[in-house]
């Protein structure tokens, strides 16, 4: 298995891709939030979350496998806007 970043990045180093595989599933689901924080930080302004209820309940009744669905969509939603 290989992790290739979006298309204009490089692939990340085979040694990289072999350490990240190898964690375990907490320590996967840790390293992903730790890079969301840094995406959140980095991206500029600040705005509150304002979700609809109906929304905010949807996402809570998500399973693990259809958050991270979501989450590789969301990634894909902010790398088309940032590449703009």
């Amino acid at each position: 298995m290989t992790i290739a970043p979006a298309p204009a990045t490089q692939p990340l180093p085979s040694d990289v891709t072999a350490e990240i595989i190898e964690l375990p599933t907490i320590s996967k689901a840790l390293l992903l939030n730790e890079i969301a924080s840094e995406v959140t930080e980095a991206i500029d302004g600040f705005e509150i979350l304002s979700l609809s209820a109906t929304t905010t309940q949807w996402l809570k009744s998500l399973t693990i496998r259809e958050s991270l669905i979501l989450v590789q969509t969301l990634a894909r939603l902010i790398t088309d806007e940032v590449q703009q």
